[in-house]
């Protein structure tokens, strides 16, 4: 299977699970649009993330340092202040490539 990882503040983050979910509300003015990488959203259903073509990642399985993988809505009641929103990602790489993606 394959994964990615993420920084997010001091934490390097497994993204273990996620998938292409529709943006909540698209404006014309393209300033409004958060920067690639940042949270726009964070629930038990999972962490939305702003992609660099403007759609919305939802994150469903993370991990962790130190920990195992788990469905985000775990991880947020325990990391919620990790995860607030306009909180941004840094770079994200797929471990099977050898490539660097920002979300």
């Amino acid at each position: 299977m394959p994964i990615a990882y993420t920084q997010i503040k001091d934490k390097y983050i497994r993204i273990w699970q996620a998938k292409v979910a529709s943006p909540q509300h698209q404006s014309k003015d393209s300033s409004a649009i958060p920067s690639p990488g940042t949270i726009v959203q964070a629930d038990k259903n999972g962490i939305d993330v702003i992609t660099g073509g403007g759609d919305i990642l939802r994150l469903l399985k993370i991990q962790l340092p130190g920990g195992k993988p788990l469905p985000v809505g775990e991880v947020l009641n325990a990391h919620q202040l990790d995860f607030n929103l306009k909180t941004a990602f840094g770079i994200t790489k797929c471990l099977t490539d050898s490539y660097f993606v920002r979300i």
